[in-house]
């Protein structure tokens, strides 16, 4: 559940950075930008 704190972080934020390991222990970072969150209240990141 999205918070009313969380949401305003979303409407501030832009920016933020995906991290994932493959099975082999290779780092992956990509940035990522939030652009709404649905009504449901489940983030929308693209």
């Amino acid at each position: 559940m999205l918070t009313s704190d969380i949401k305003k972080y979303i409407d501030q934020s832009v920016l933020c950075w995906l991290a994932t390991v493959s099975k082999d222990g290779i780092p992956n970072v990509s940035p990522k930008e939030i652009f709404t969150y649905l009504a449901l209240g489940s983030p929308k990141i693209s």
